[in-house]
């Protein structure tokens, strides 16, 4: 029984732990979308403003792929372990701070 309380209380400290990780995780990728959305409504560079969302999609697939290849090691990926990036994918420089997937031009 005192084993079990200590397992109890050790799934809830871990809980809290990823809980934390992940909200760090969410504020990480919404600072990266707003500095890619400035990017591209600021920059007069469209060399720059490709670099940098390919840069970004590079990264969030490089996460995705991480996790991916963790969770099917049978682990689970470390919150915070890996970098992602902004969910704003259009190529445009004159786009708005609109939450379109859409890469039409």
């Amino acid at each position: 029984k005192k084993q079990l309380v200590k397992m109890k209380e050790d799934l809830k400290n871990r809980q809290a732990f990823y809980l934390a990780e992940a909200h760090a995780r969410v504020a990480y990728q919404k600072t990266l979308a707003r500095i890619v959305a400035q990017v591209q409504d600021k920059s007069r560079d469209a060399q720059l403003v490709e670099d940098v969302v390919i840069w970004a999609l590079e990264c969030e697939a490089e996460a995705k792929s991480e996790r991916a290849a963790l969770e099917n090691a049978g682990q689970k990926a470390p919150p915070g372990a890996v970098a992602a990036a902004p969910a704003k994918k259009s190529n445009r420089p004159g786009d708005s701070d609109s939450d379109s997937d859409s890469d039409s031009d």
